[in-house]
């Protein structure tokens, strides 16, 4: 990879008074914000279809999620949408194609909002000139209206809640499944792994500029 000017001004940093520590965590910093050699940006809009549980947890209810495709509600509909920017870079050192953030907005198998917002990075692989495989990682912030207004249903260990909703943060990842249909836009099949719990779908937009 060429020294860009940025490469540049990082040498000249580390080469200062730092402690050996210090310079380790700016030189980690430094790195990942100025070797993002930006080429293109993404917005997709992308629609809920179905969720499939995948735990018996999950399904202990079942027979009450308003929208369930079979008597114990293992497939359920949940309306909502999600939208999504991302970033493409170039030459990034830890082979990092891209950044995205994505804000979710949806109705949960009980029929209650719920939504999600995530950042992190984004690795891409081409499988043909026209599909690629789109993989990401990061933090993400959960909530959902709190489900204490059913009666069978005295709390969640994992969940914190404040304000009449339930939430949480963890690390997560999704898998996006493009296909371009000209220079600028790909179709797009989301799959959300929420392990252990479910595993839920979207299908959408991309739009490339």
């Amino acid at each position: 990879m060429q020294f860009t000017k940025e490469n540049k001004l990082f040498i000249t940093y580390l080469k200062d008074k730092s402690t050996y520590k210090d310079a380790l965590l700016k030189a980690f910093l430094i790195l990942l914000i100025l070797n993002m050699n930006i080429y293109s940006d993404e917005i997709s809009v992308e629609t809920f279809t179905l969720t499939f549980h995948v735990s018996k947890t999950a399904v202990v209810n079942g027979n009450q999620y308003p929208r369930k495709l079979d008597d114990k509600g293992w497939i359920i509909f949940m309306p909502g949408l999600e939208i999504a920017y991302q970033f493409n870079i170039k030459n990034h050192f830890l082979a990092i194609d891209g950044y995205k953030v994505m804000l979710g907005n949806y109705s949960d198998s009980r029929a209650q909002h719920s939504g999600y917002l995530q950042f992190g990075p984004r690795w891409i692989f081409n499988i043909t000139k026209k599909l690629d495989i789109n993989l990401g990682i990061g933090p993400l912030f959960f909530f959902r209206k709190s489900w204490r207004e059913f009666d069978n249903y005295s709390g969640n260990a994992v969940l914190k809640e404040k304000y009449g909703y339930e939430y949480i943060i963890f690390i997560f990842g999704d898998i996006d499944i493009r296909y371009k249909i000209n220079k600028n836009l790909k179709i797009v099949w989301g799959i959300i792994p929420a392990i252990p719990y479910s595993i839920a779908n979207t299908l959408g937009i991309v739009y490339e500029f």
